[in-house]
């Protein structure tokens, strides 16, 4: 808007001093003494007129540097708020990993206390099954040669039986 304000005055300058030289060339070429001193006037006034429109465009080159600011300020200003956004985003997300990270280290202590329990209970029941064991390498040992009693071979048997379930049964805890 200020660009062609500029403009309009500097294009009316221009008109009014081409008619001023206009009239002193005339006033030269008619050498009228009257006239001239006149014409002279006019001469000092489309100089003044000339500093004015130097004047002007030298304040339009200002004024358009300082629109070119405050152009790139305003972009300026638009990078801040989408970095401050970005940043408020990324706060976020680490309070979240934060959180998360909290609940999984919780999460894994429980699970190693759980373990360790079930450690404790294994070597307690491997303590527990060792009678057994010795029982069943006893049996494993002996070789029965009483054929005769059906009976006692069915307990020994089922004794043995008994031995390797619970001792797969320790195995598997």
């Amino acid at each position: 808007m200020i660009h062609t304000q500029c403009n309009a005055r500097y294009e009316k300058l221009e008109k009014e001093t081409q008619t001023k030289i206009s009239e002193l060339e005339e006033c030269v070429h008619i050498k009228d003494r009257q006239q001239i001193i006149p014409a002279s006037d006019d001469f000092i006034i489309f100089e003044n007129l000339r500093a004015q429109f130097q004047e002007l465009q030298s304040e339009n080159k200002h004024l358009k540097s300082k629109l070119v600011d405050f152009i790139t300020c305003q972009a300026l200003q638009m990078q801040v708020k989408k970095l401050k956004s970005e940043n408020e985003d990324l706060k976020l997300s680490i309070e979240k990993l934060t959180k998360a990270r909290e609940i999984v280290e919780t999460t894994l202590r429980e699970i190693d206390e759980m373990v360790f329990a079930q450690c404790e209970k294994i070597i307690l029941l491997e303590e527990q099954c060792e009678p057994f064991y010795e029982v069943h390498s006893e049996f494993d040992s002996e070789i029965v040669l009483d054929t005769q009693d059906n009976s006692e071979k069915d307990l020994i048997l089922s004794l043995q039986t008994q031995v390797k379930e619970t001792a797969e049964l320790v195995v598997r805890f």
